[in-house]
């Protein structure tokens, strides 16, 4: 059963990430039978419909995918796809008071941003909410290179990005250093405060699957900030200023890099900078990506202090299933976190890979993100289920 689920699971992810397309309305609505209460597969079924011209039928189905994402607390894409319904029919008063309450009654304290609209009065919610403008992103594209002017702030409504912040060498002879992040949904990045004066990124901001992002354009902020005095408070809380002259997330994303989910054996090998070996264990990936996996190893393996791994050398011996082959890859420990599930003390290593041959990347690619021969087998899979 759990390995039926996981595979359910699996198909959904694919579909909503773009690696499996459905080309039918019935297969949509196949899937839908299935899985009733998936926003996701909604919001792909109405992205169809409107690529159709079939508005009143996509109208229909923004409006049930944003009742179904305020249902699981997903106050952003609930709100995007509102944006989506209401670019078709323009919605009355009554509706708007509705879906106001309807997002203020979702949980505060899912992620700082879910607390962000759950707040808001109406007259806040509207303002901000009508001038949100979506854009998309195929995967390894730059949204945000290093250095370029800060001119908007941006939401993620799905997708995962790389943050690579670059921190120059100072006047006390501190080395230049580089930092990176994961972000994915519900989390912001954009260095548009302060407002009043000119601002440039500190981060290349790359895309690792197809993105879907909300922006506001820092001039259209400023005015709203000007008219919702409120607003302004309420940025105070998803933003920080460690000193008067900058500001930064509140939060920092733990998210996955990755769009496989499905448990690969490694060997994992740690080093710290005198070549001593940390790490040497078996353990399995709870997500991977071409940028990097999440491994988890049970903590009875290895004894090494956690806090002392981060931007350790690892090396990656990867197992695939039904493959003879073994992968090695080279990367860099980002960061060390403990969990624990079914009983067990796990710790999860965040690594990011560094070495990657052009051959290795496609032999991942293929296995991972969904070559013709892999889709035959998930829909294999998938007949299963629905029959």
């Amino acid at each position: 059963m759990n390995s039926q689920n996981e595979s359910r699971k699996n198909i959904i992810q694919r579909i909503v990430e773009g690696s499996l397309r459905l080309s039918s309305a019935e297969e949509f609505e196949e899937l839908i039978e299935q899985f009733h209460d998936n926003p996701d597969i909604y919001r792909e079924y109405a992205d169809f419909l409107a690529q159709k011209k079939d508005t009143d039928a996509a109208y229909q189905a923004y409006n049930k995918t944003a009742d179904l994402y305020i249902q699981a607390n997903k106050a952003l894409q609930a709100i995007v796809a509102k944006i989506r319904a209401w670019s078709m029919v323009k919605p009355n008063h009554e509706q708007g008071r509705s879906f106001h309450a309807a997002i203020r009654k979702t949980t505060p304290g899912e992620s700082p941003l879910q607390t962000f609209f759950a707040e808001m009065s109406y007259p806040e919610f509207i303002g901000i909410m009508l001038r949100m403008i979506r854009v998309r992103f195929p995967s390894d594209q730059f949204v945000v290179k290093y250095g370029d002017p800060g001119n908007d702030i941006y939401f993620i409504v799905s997708g995962t990005i790389e943050e690579r912040t670059h921190i120059p060498a100072n006047k006390q002879g501190t080395s230049p250093a580089t930092f990176v992040k994961f972000l994915s949904d519900n989390d912001i990045f954009g260095e548009t405060f302060p407002l009043e004066q000119f601002n440039v990124s500190k981060s290349d901001i790359k895309t690792l699957t197809a993105v879907e992002l909300v922006k506001i354009k820092k001039p259209i902020l400023a005015d709203i900030l000007k008219k919702h005095k409120g607003i302004e408070k309420r940025f105070e809380k998803l933003y920080k200023g460690p000193s008067g002259n900058s500001k930064e997330r509140v939060w920092t994303s733990v998210r996955r890099s990755a769009r496989h989910e499905i448990p690969i054996k490694i060997n994992l090998k740690i080093f710290k900078a005198d070549d001593k070996t940390e790490i040497d264990s078996v353990g399995y990936t709870r997500d991977i990506s071409l940028g990097g996996a999440c491994i988890e190893l049970e903590e009875k393996y290895w004894s090494a202090k956690q806090e002392n791994l981060v931007d350790s050398d690892a090396i990656l011996n990867v197992y695939l299933p039904n493959v003879d082959e073994t992968l090695e890859i080279m990367g860099t420990v980002l960061w060390v976190r403990k969990d624990t599930q079914a009983g067990k003390n796990l710790s999860l290593i965040g690594i990011q890979f560094k070495t990657l041959s052009d051959a290795d990347r496609d032999f991942l690619n293929e296995y991972c993100f969904g070559s013709d021969g892999e889709q035959n087998l998930i829909w294999d899979l998938w007949e299963t289920y629905v029959k």
